[in-house]
Formats: C-alpha cells, sequence, structure tokens
C-alpha cells in the first residue's frame, strides 16, 4: 500500500488484530454531520483496537479530522469486568487511506473516552494480547 509508513513503531500503546462491527455517526464538523444525516448511524468494520485509538473499514471518505460518536461491544471470556461491554466514545479521524473503491480504512484516535471504558479496552487487549503469545 502507497504512504504507509514504515519507519520505527511510534505507538505508545499494544495494538491488536480484532474483527467486530463498530457504529458510528459523524459528530462534526457540522456540514459533513448535515451531510451525511444527522445523528444517522452507519457501521464499519473494527480492524484492530488499542486503548488509545483502532483501525476501522468504512464505506465514507471521511476526512482526516473529522469527530466520529463510536460505539461497539467488546466480547471478553477472560475479563475481570463483564464479559460483553458496550463501549461509547469520541475518536478523530487521523487518517484515512483509499483502499478499493468505496472503502476506506481510518486510523482513529480516542478523543473523549470514560475512564471506565479505558480500562475496559486495556483488559480486553492485554488479555489478548497475551493470549496470542502463548
Amino acid at each position: 500500500m502507497m504512504g504507509m509508513y514504515r519507519g520505527p513503531e511510534r505507538r505508545k500503546f499494544i495494538r491488536i488484530k480484532v474483527n467486530f462491527i463498530v457504529n458510528y455517526y459523524v459528530d462534526h464538523p457540522f456540514s459533513l454531520r448535515r451531510l451525511m444525516g444527522i445523528d444517522k448511524e452507519y457501521s464499519g468494520l473494527m480492524l484492530d483496537l488499542s486503548e488509545e485509538g483502532m483501525g476501522i473499514l468504512v464505506d465514507y471518505n471521511l476526512p482526516a479530522e473529522t469527530v466520529l460518536s463510536i460505539n461497539f461491544v467488546l466480547i471478553n471470556q477472560n475479563s475481570l469486568y463483564d464479559k460483553l461491554t458496550k463501549i461509547n466514545l469520541f475518536g478523530q479521524v487521523c487518517y484515512n487511506l483509499s483502499l478499493k473503491k468505496g472503502e476506506y480504512r481510518l486510523g482513529i484516535h480516542f478523543i473523549d473516552i470514560e475512564e471506565a471504558d479505558k480500562l475496559k479496552i486495556r483488559d480486553f487487549v492485554c488479555n489478548r494480547a497475551v493470549s496470542n503469545s502463548s
């Protein structure tokens, strides 16, 4: 893929590959929110997850700096918390890679997340990372 970063890893947190449905709507800019439909919810596929962000596959060309309201469910059999956890947060599009026609990979950085949800994501990611390395 052209434009992919090939230098040293810059992430501060473990990132794992996942395959979850994620629902979102555009929070702002308002012009894009109005264009896509006020509070109209869309779905995408979460490809990877860390406690600071995620990669998702969507059908819409959302520009960098777009803020999304995002919700998804973590299924975590080894959790110290609930086995099914609904997460609601706001994330900002950091990058948008055009893949095949009508498909885009978005890099999302979490900008507004409850501390409890952050801990649940951390627990999920750490459990998955440990079980994948075994």
